[in-house]
């Protein structure tokens, strides 16, 4: 995770980037268009190079009054459009993919798998993801994280983001030095982040496969 401002952006890449344009009308609800470096030389190529740095996907939060940009103007022919231009042309087209996309979202109740890649893939994770879709209608991704704070299979409670995960005793532990230390900071700082966890072990799963199951859905 990195914070950054406009001018120091530059090669970086991340799977999501959140971008914050932190321009807003002042207390009497006047906006003014003051927008620094984006305003200087130079500043096209910088909103360029930030909303180009997501790998998988750009969430953009922003005060700017919609009303600034939904009517924007078109460039007149032969001129250049101003980087206020462009900032106001993006923000258009996140507001329009935004009322395309989201009642889709809301329309949709099917649940699904995705199994992420990993270095360490566990087909036990993968075949409970697929069981808790069969028989709980449960949806999940699988491997979901970086490697050093995976988690096993992260649930999709409905109408929120990813909060429940489920972790194995998977593959996973024989690269670490110190798998109990290891497991004991990874769960630490995930349920520090707000994750709900639930931890299963393969021998008390087989003994008891739908109480498991039932114990998972309950988390959601």
């Amino acid at each position: 995770m990195f914070v950054k401002n406009l001018e120091n952006v530059q090669g970086d890449e991340r799977d999501y980037i959140l971008i914050s344009t932190t321009y807003g009308p002042d207390k009497s609800g006047k906006f003014y268009r003051r927008f620094g470096p984006l305003a200087r030389i130079g500043g096209g190529r910088r909103l360029n190079v930030l909303v180009t740095r997501a790998r998988e996907k750009v969430h953009v939060v922003t005060s700017i009054p919609a009303a600034e940009f939904s009517a924007l103007p078109p460039v007149e022919q032969g001129q250049t459009p101003s980087a206020a231009w462009l900032l106001f042309a993006y923000l258009k087209f996140a507001d329009d993919l935004s009322k395309v996309f989201l009642p889709a979202q809301d329309e949709s109740t099917e649940s699904e798998v995705v199994v992420r890649p990993s270095h360490s893939p566990s087909k036990f994770a993968e075949a409970l993801a697929r069981r808790l879709l069969q028989e709980k209608k449960l949806g999940s991704d699988v491997h979901w994280g970086n490697e050093g704070f995976c988690i096993d299979l992260a649930l999709r409670p409905a109408e929120q983001d990813h909060a429940v995960g489920v972790l194995c005793d998977c593959a996973r532990y024989a690269a670490a030095e110190d798998p109990v230390q290891w497991d004991v900071f990874r769960t630490g700082i995930l349920e520090n982040q707000g994750w709900k966890l639930h931890r299963l072990w393969t021998p008390h799963f087989y003994r008891d496969p739908q109480g498991h199951l039932k114990a998972i859905a309950a988390m959601m």
